[in-house]
């Protein structure tokens, strides 16, 4: 799935993934600017697949990281964990660790 965002959404809309059709099945690879809770909802109810990249300077001061999985469940991790990929990146692994010490 190929998401292009130059078109003009209008006033207020912002970037969003929920202005895209997502179908189940899709993998889409997005920026920080569009992980809203409504965006990466959206995507999740359409059964898509999502990576966002994050700027780790905004994230919770408590080292956790908050993973959402379709189509409604989340888990937080701590510093002790590991994030993998599961079916979008499988044998992706990362101790969340090195996202705050990086």
């Amino acid at each position: 799935m190929l998401l292009q965002a130059d078109r003009d959404r209008g006033s207020g809309t912002g970037e969003s993934l929920a202005q895209h059709p997502v179908r189940a099945g899709d993998h889409v690879l997005a920026d920080r600017g569009y992980s809203t809770a409504r965006g990466l909802r959206h995507v999740a109810e359409a059964g898509g697949k999502l990576i966002v990249r994050v700027n780790t300077g905004s994230l919770p001061y408590d080292r956790t990281v908050r993973i959402h999985h379709p189509p409604s469940l989340a888990s937080t991790l701590t510093e002790d964990d590991v994030i993998d990929g599961g079916d979008v990146v499988p044998g992706w692994r990362l101790p969340v660790r090195e996202i705050f010490d990086s």
